[in-house]
């Protein structure tokens, strides 16, 4: 079967590498795909799963052409996220029966990827014999939301991690999961997957959960009346400057060079393998003429955010609110060429709303608080507290894409003039952007 896959693969590829005109796939064959962190105890990244939507309006009996597109999905969405991963992070992949048995992930590397068994998938001998194989190649194996039931049994003994679904659950009855779970006898660490606020957070990792997924950690305990610090004041003069209708290059650069941390940062980053400048850039005004104010100003933003908190998970934030901020750039960018960018939005407007959707989140401060003396468009404001603007359907799409919900994310796209394939291009440009520049500081 992965015999067979391979030389699919192989074929089409060089189809399209001998075809006299770009091949352009069908926005139903585009891969669409999101990653989703999972941390440790710790609040570390132990890695990601990679949400992916499987091909649609394939031939159902044809397949190894269902196979062979649904792999390429997957090896393509394993890449688009493979520059943002550090060395002992791990990529969660979903696998439906047929792909376990075609044993694609074998194309991919053992140290990095894990097989996600659905909880649908029945214990077929072909099925069982996969995994078996797969195990035996180096790969971890994972079981989807394990409660008992008959079907995943038979993967208990070759699973390394167990998820639990917990949403909507007590700690009573996740206490009954988990006793149901360890009653198997199995050994593997368990997952708890859609934590989704700090207090779930903290009861899983009481009762001896030791990985996390969900978006519990964009949703922290706020704390009103929290004074913010000398250095914070100082980062968000800085961003204050560069939101307002004028933008005072000249104050701006003599802002900067008043924080040494974000000095830093920025020399290091503009003098890094990325730009490959032949000689060094010693000095902030340098930087600014080298990249232009409209780059310098965005790498400056994300800067300031990244450098808001100091924790591993203000860090992942600061990622996500980047390439958010480049996600809606990308896809304005791509109405402004097709001239359908509505009126009321502007594309460095939808930069800023990407960036700031999660200021609250790393401030663990109420966002109006935040942006007290901070001149952000009024529209963009009104969007990023709730309320109803041109920026609030964005802001949707962004959510609905980043969870993997994809018919809801495509039907929004679609009121807002954008295709799948610029959805998809979008994402792939926002996390190389972002991964380039947190690579690199």
């Amino acid at each position: 079967m992965l015999e067979r896959l391979k030389e699919l693969m192989q074929e089409e590829l060089l189809h399209k590498k001998h075809a006299k005109e770009p091949v352009q796939q069908e926005d139903s064959l585009q891969s669409i795909v999101a990653r989703q962190p999972i941390f440790d105890k710790k609040g570390s990244i132990w890695g990601y799963e990679l949400l992916y939507r499987r091909p649609q309006h394939l031939d159902a009996a044809d397949f190894s052409s269902g196979a062979v597109a649904t792999a390429n999905v997957i090896i393509n969405g394993f890449e688009t996220v493979r520059p943002s991963l550090k060395k002992t992070q791990k990529v969660l992949i979903n696998f439906t029966s047929d792909l376990i048995e075609t044993q694609v992930i074998t194309l991919l590397p053992a140290e990095t990827c894990v097989v996600e068994i659905l909880e649908d998938v029945q214990p077929t001998p072909e099925v069982l014999k996969a995994v078996v194989a797969i195990k035996k190649a180096g790969y971890t194996i994972a079981v989807d939301d394990y409660i008992g039931q008959d079907n995943l049994q038979p993967f208990l003994p070759l699973a390394d991690i167990i998820k639990m679904d917990v949403l909507g659950l007590s700690p009573k009855e996740v206490a009954h999961q988990m006793l149901q779970i360890r009653g198997s006898k199995c050994k593997a660490e368990l997952l708890a997957e859609k934590v989704e606020d700090e207090k779930s957070a903290a009861v899983c990792r009481e009762l001896g959960f030791s990985l996390f997924q969900g978006y519990f950690f964009s949703k922290p305990e706020i704390m009103r009346g929290r004074k913010v610090s000398t250095s914070q004041a100082v980062r968000m003069h800085i961003l204050a400057l560069c939101v307002g209708d004028y933008v005072d290059i000249r104050a701006i650069s003599d802002a900067v060079l008043h924080d040494p941390v974000i000095t830093a940062r920025l020399l290091r980053f503009v003098n890094s393998a990325h730009f490959g400048l032949r000689g060094p850039i010693r000095t902030v005004h340098h930087a600014l003429t080298l990249v232009g104010p409209i780059t310098f100003m965005q790498w400056l933003c994300v800067n300031v955010l990244a450098t808001l908190e100091n924790s591993l998970i203000s860090h992942e934030l600061a990622f996500l609110a980047s390439q958010r901020a480049k996600f809606m750039e990308c896809l304005g960018k791509d109405l402004v060429a097709r001239k359908a960018l509505p009126p009321g939005v502007s594309v460095s407007s939808l930069f800023l709303t990407g960036l700031f959707s999660l200021l609250e989140s790393v401030m663990n401060m109420p966002l109006a608080e935040i942006l007290d003396g901070v001149p952000l468009d009024p529209d963009v404001a009104t969007a990023l507290t709730g309320g109803e603007s041109p920026y609030s359907p964005w802001l949707k799409l962004m959510n609905l894409y980043e969870r993997g919900q994809w018919e809801e994310s495509i039907t929004l796209a679609k009121q807002l003039n954008l295709t799948e394939r610029a959805l998809s291009s979008a994402y792939t440009s926002a996390l190389e952007w972002s991964a380039i520049f947190f690579h690199e500081t």
